[in-house]
């Protein structure tokens, strides 16, 4: 698995964990998802296909961390709870 046509990254990726959320969207209606929490390392640009992603962002885990404190509504819910899972994954192999 890889995120070559997403992303322009060719790495290998591993799942280290999967969650179901759900979430109210705006006003119009709610999510209700099962989501896979990935890994890699890639070395190299990342190049996104606009095709296929709206919006990304290159960040270290600590500033994402301190950008969703300051700034909650600009992040999905499934993103929060993806956080959590990726510190404990890190935490737990340390």
């Amino acid at each position: 698995m890889t995120l070559t046509h997403e992303l322009g990254l060719n790495c290998e990726l591993s799942m280290i964990d999967k969650f179901h959320y759900q979430a109210k969207y705006k006003n119009i209606g709610s999510e209700n998802e099962i989501c896979a929490v990935l890994v890699g390392k890639h070395n190299g640009d990342v190049e996104p296909n606009v095709e296929e992603v709206a919006d990304w962002k290159w960040i270290e885990l600590d500033n994402l961390r301190s950008d969703i404190i300051v700034n909650p509504s600009d992040y999905t819910p499934w993103l929060k709870i993806g956080l959590t899972r990726i510190e404990d994954y890190y935490n737990a192999i340390r």
